[in-house]
């Protein structure tokens, strides 16, 4: 067996390990600035401002003056608005983020997109 021949495996195997510590690396920078991302909105009345995870879970909720001027419906009904719109607002950014990383056309997005923004149009 040639030196060249003993090389190629070394070299297939050199470039496959060169591969995994890219997707690593990719994975870790997508893990960090998925973790930074958040959403924020006001409701139209401007009573309650929230800001969400792009899985949609609560980080924050601020009740204005306006709050306790209207109905505990109303003001349940504008937080729920305000928490939607966050989330679309969250899960756009976390796209866009990972778009970034792992490019528009792929399988990883495509998981992605449906799981924050349900399935492509």
């Amino acid at each position: 067996m040639s030196t060249q021949d003993r090389a190629a495996p070394r070299d297939w195997l050199d470039g496959y390990l060169a591969r995994l510590d890219d997707v690593a690396a990719r994975a870790e920078q997508a893990s960090t600035e998925m973790a930074a991302v958040t959403g924020t909105a006001r409701s139209r009345d401007g009573a309650v401002t929230v800001t969400v995870e792009p899985s949609g879970a609560l980080l924050d909720v601020v009740f204005s003056p306006v709050a306790s001027s209207i109905t505990s419906e109303r003001l349940a009904e504008q937080l729920l608005g305000a928490a939607a719109a966050a989330r679309r607002e969250a899960a756009a950014k976390a796209v866009e983020a990972a778009e970034r990383l792992f490019g528009g056309d792929s399988a990883t997005m495509d998981v992605l997109r449906a799981s924050l923004t349900g399935p492509a149009q």
